[in-house]
């Protein structure tokens, strides 16, 4: 069992890109391999040279060499999970995040970034992938569930866009398609976008587990390190601390108390409801939420110490 645990990582490392790669390449032949097939006759010099090259080497040898292919075609076209499309998707598909998880990752900031200064350019001494390689070094159990959940969306976001491709492919090179080439071809486009929704779902919970680790205290926010680091090389006299942390709890004070008013005003906008005014707050509460989220994934949100209008939406 411990080795079959030691090769899971690297197994779903090497699933992705195959997956995507033999998925694509069902999808180019499908498209094109009825030119080739007649652009390359039977007796074709081309032809017979790759029948007798597989003769030679057999079978096997012709599948393994063509998974390799496959493999380093996903591998290039796979896409990563935290690219511009995919957040944009996110976006699009869950509006908003947990309020809950959202809240208490703002007391846990307010609270620990009160003990430390702000000093202009610390943002550059962590990157804000430091976490999983913290979270590694503390719980490998935690890690391995974090891995898990983001091999899980890996796969699923990128399997489900040759999907897509393939019934479209499909549709157009088939001939006078019948009712049940078009069924085939919805069914396959409604499965990949259950399948992407899935994938973004498990890409939101593998981030969870991150900032219920920072929550926990199991591994320290890269925030938190370089407000420590500057503080400890630029000391800041009693009266400039009591200032900056004076402006920073208006500030959070602000952003909760806007945070409380949307979510009051939607509430008042589903009752009477009105989806333009819910669509509306709702998208306040979500870009309020951003504001804080940024100080957790600074690499992937706006600037967490933008402060806000007085009042973006007037009620």
């Amino acid at each position: 069992m411990q080795m079959l645990a030691s090769l899971l990582p690297g197994l779903r490392d090497v699933r992705t890109p195959l997956a995507v790669g033999f998925l694509w390449f069902f999808t180019i032949w499908l498209f094109f391999g009825d030119r080739l097939l007649h652009q390359l006759p039977a007796g074709s010099p081309v032809r017979t040279n790759l029948l007798d090259l597989s003769n030679f080497f057999g079978t096997g040898a012709v599948l393994t060499a063509l998974s390799f292919a496959a493999y380093l075609f996903g591998a290039v076209v796979t896409v990563d999970t935290d690219s511009p499309p995919i957040r944009f998707a996110e976006a699009w598909i869950a509006r908003r995040r947990s309020k809950g998880v959202a809240l208490e990752l703002m007391d846990h900031l307010e609270k620990e970034l009160a003990k430390y200064g702000d000093y202009p350019g610390f943002g550059e001494l962590v990157p804000a992938d430091d976490l999983q390689a913290r979270l590694l070094v503390v719980s490998q159990g935690m890690y391995d569930q974090y891995d898990r959940l983001e091999a899980e969306a890996t796969f699923r976001i990128n399997i489900a866009i040759p999907m897509v491709a393939f019934a479209v492919v499909l549709s157009a090179t088939t001939p006078d398609p019948d009712w049940r080439t078009k069924l085939a071809t919805v069914v396959v486009v409604a499965l990949a976008a259950l399948i992407f929704a899935q994938g973004i779902q498990k890409h939101r919970l593998s981030h969870g587990v991150l900032m219920r680790a920072v929550l926990a205290g199991l591994i320290e926010h890269p925030s938190i390190v370089r407000a420590r680091l500057m503080a400890e090389e630029y000391p800041r006299t009693g009266e400039e601390e009591q200032a900056h942390w004076a402006d920073m709890r208006s500030f959070m004070r602000h952003e909760l108390g806007e945070l409380s008013r949307a979510h009051s005003m939607k509430a008042a906008a589903d009752e009477q409801d009105d989806p333009a005014a819910a669509r509306l707050w709702r998208n306040e509460i979500h870009t309020i939420e951003t504001r804080f989220l940024a100080m957790f994934d600074p690499e992937s949100h706006p600037k967490a110490d933008q402060r806000p209008d007085p009042d973006p939406i007037a009620e």
